[in-house]
């Protein structure tokens, strides 16, 4: 039978939950077991394409977060991103499982004729088990996590029914994961360190795991998060919980969350829960990350790279700066990574080794502004999806951002109005090229396709490099020692740690002058 571990979180959202199930994912796929990493987002939205207005404006946000795109095309929950770089492994839409959707099918038109009175039990729950189901049938172990905090309405319905699984089937298991925060009102010195800080408020990590039990859910494992936490408040934890402590564990600060499997596998918590779920597994084996880890103890030097996207904020392109870095540690350099500003004199540029324009048509003029400097004083230029248009529609002597931003919010391109492309394709790519000497051993170019009709792409010193059908998935640039290069997909959705995008890995050694 396939195991199932659940993993909730309290107190806060983003208290680390994906990277917590992305890291238990890591270490059982390297123990040689099957797994499946599944998200529950209880919003009502039918799925992440609701959250982008692909027919307005071609971008990969909302709300500050990432939306990520699948290999199969489907706009999923960045943690989604987070797993397929721990696992190495492309995963389906079935992997991000949305309530919105799941109450659409209840209420669909096929049910709704068959004349059935619709209740949340038995319909609701039925679609939620068979979307659980469908990916047990070549999986050893599910990981469910369970997006936003214990207490969400949203997720009510959804933890009602993991609560009645958990007292049915002992083939799942609960993890919870809660942040421990400080009261700084109260201020308490540290005897250990000396140093002056909050006192931990125990209290609503005990209140989560009460909120829990509502649901007839009683986390058999639980991980903390926090500042300073004794040995003393982790016992008043187990009391309340009536876990022993064996089952308690704290998750340390880490400057890179690559090294979290290694931590984990250490802790007492998993190896309990990997004797919990007593199945035969083989020895550990070394991975991909592994190879990150070594590669990063070789890093020395700083490459410098000036990003323009849609806002300046880490969270909304999380797959841009992993990609970065990921490339930029396989090179022995770490990626220092800016975001534009038009305040920005040209004098600064100049302290960049390579610049990026990508998704995002908030700041055209700034982007268009940014391309020119660019070919002025002959940094390295990566453009990406809308950013790759930007840059075609500056290098053909466009002026007017108005107008640029207009064809593009419409829905069109700047060459051609057509339909987005979503996912992987086949692309043919010239065999003189520079993409060509890139991925000449094999390799996809990108995810989330514009597109470009070719006969649009008469510019002078542009060659197309990539095309699929009538359209343009890459093309180069060079003229007096400006190095441009422009992909349509996204190469940094397929970007993993050991295993870096070759197209970013090119970009960078190009700013590093080693391409």
């Amino acid at each position: 039978m396939t195991k199932k571990i659940i993993i909730t979180g309290g107190v806060t959202s983003g208290v680390g939950k994906g990277v917590i199930t992305a890291s238990i994912s890591n270490l059982l796929k390297k123990y040689g077991l099957k797994v499946q990493p599944v998200k529950f987002d209880g919003f009502l939205n039918k799925s992440f394409g609701d959250l982008v207005g692909y027919h307005k404006k071609q971008e990969i946000i909302f709300s500050g977060e990432e939306v990520f795109v699948l290999e199969d095309g489907t706009e999923a929950d960045s943690d989604l991103g987070v797993y397929e770089r721990f696992i190495n492994q492309n995963l389906k839409g079935e992997n991000n499982i949305v309530n919105g959707s799941c109450l659409e099918e209840m209420l669909s038109e096929k049910m709704v004729h068959r004349g059935e009175l619709i209740k949340i039990r038995p319909h609701l729950m039925r679609i939620y088990m068979k979307r659980i189901e469908s990916l047990s049938q070549d999986s050893d172990v599910i990981i469910l996590e369970i997006g936003g905090t214990v207490g969400d309405d949203e997720n009510s319905f959804f933890l009602a029914l993991l609560g009645a699984r958990c007292a049915q089937d002992k083939n799942y298991i609960s993890l919870h994961l809660s942040y421990i925060p400080q009261d700084i009102s109260r201020e308490e010195i540290s005897q250990e360190r000396g140093m002056v800080g909050g006192k931990n408020l125990l209290k609503p990590v005990k209140n989560g795991i009460l909120e829990l039990a509502k649901y007839n859910l009683f986390p058999e494992f639980v991980l903390l998060r926090g500042r300073e936490i004794k040995i003393g408040e982790l016992e008043r934890i187990a009391e309340a919980t009536t876990l022993d402590m064996e089952r308690i564990e704290v998750i340390p600060e880490v400057d890179d969350i690559y090294t979290l499997p290694k931590i984990l596998e250490q802790g007492r918590v998993f190896k309990r829960l990997l004797n919990r779920l007593k199945l035969k597994r083989r020895e550990l084996c070394k991975d991909h990350i592994d190879k990150y880890l070594q590669d990063r103890v070789e890093v020395s030097k700083d490459v410098k790279i000036l990003v323009a996207g849609e806002t300046e904020s880490w969270d909304s392109f999380i797959s841009l700066n992993e990609a970065l870095k990921h490339s930029a540690t396989s090179l022995g350099y770490r990626a220092r990574v800016k975001w534009y500003k038009e305040s920005d004199s040209i004098e600064n540029y100049n302290n960049y080794d390579g610049i990026i324009i990508t998704e995002g048509l908030e700041r055209i003029n700034e982007k268009m502004k940014l391309a020119r400097i660019c070919f002025k004083i002959k940094k390295p230029l990566l453009a990406i999806s809308a950013g790759a248009q930007i840059v075609l529609a500056t290098l053909e002597g466009e002026q007017d951002a108005n107008k640029l931003e207009r064809i593009l919010l419409e829905g069109g391109m700047y060459f051609v109005k057509t339909k987005l492309f979503k996912g992987v394709r086949d692309s043919q790519i010239d065999n003189n090229s520079a993409l060509y000497r890139i991925i000449k051993n094999g390799g996809e170019i990108g995810r989330h396709r514009n597109d470009i009709e070719v006969d649009y792409m008469q510019i002078r010193n542009v060659r197309v490099n990539a095309t699929y059908k009538n359209f343009v998935d890459a093309f180069e640039y060079l003229r007096d020692n400006c190095w441009i290069f422009g992909t349509i997909a996204h190469p940094e959705y397929i970007s993993r740690p050991g295993n870096p995008n070759k197209i970013i890995s090119a970009f960078l050694e190009r700013c590093i002058q080693k391409w």
